[in-house]
This record gives C-alpha cells, structure tokens and sequence, in this order.
C-alpha cells in the first residue's frame, strides 16, 4: 500500500464520519478551529495537510480517542 492508498483511506474515514455525525465541512471547521481549506483538502487525501490538523480532525470526528492518545 502507497502513501496515496493511506491518504484515500483517511479522506473517506474523514468524509464517512463527518457525514453519519452531520457535519458539514464548514462545521467541522468551526468545531476544529481549522481553516475550511485544510478540511477540504483532509477530505480530499491532500498530501498538504500536516499531522497535527489530522489529529484534531480525527478527535473531533471521534475517530480517536483523546485518552488513548494520551496513553501512548
């Protein structure tokens, strides 16, 4: 699996739980605190977004959790 194979399967987990919480994407930027840009581009698989915002999109999402994170 390539690094292009990982960034579409983030971007649909990211689509996929943004949409059963019924988020839009500028929801999600609001509830982030991240420029709709950086969603948009989270959601599309763009090698542009750094680590750090992936992390604050995924504990939103709840796509990790914050203790567990903690715990590493």
């Amino acid at each position: 699996m390539n690094s292009n194979d990982k960034l579409n399967i983030i971007a649909n987990s990211i689509r996929k739980k943004k949409l059963e919480k019924g988020y839009t994407s500028e929801e999600l930027a609001n509830r982030t605190g991240l420029n709709i840009s950086i969603i948009k581009k989270a959601e599309k698989g763009s090698k542009m977004v750094n680590f750090e915002d992936y992390i604050i999109i995924f504990l939103i999402l709840g796509l990790i959790d914050y203790n567990k994170l903690l715990n590493l």
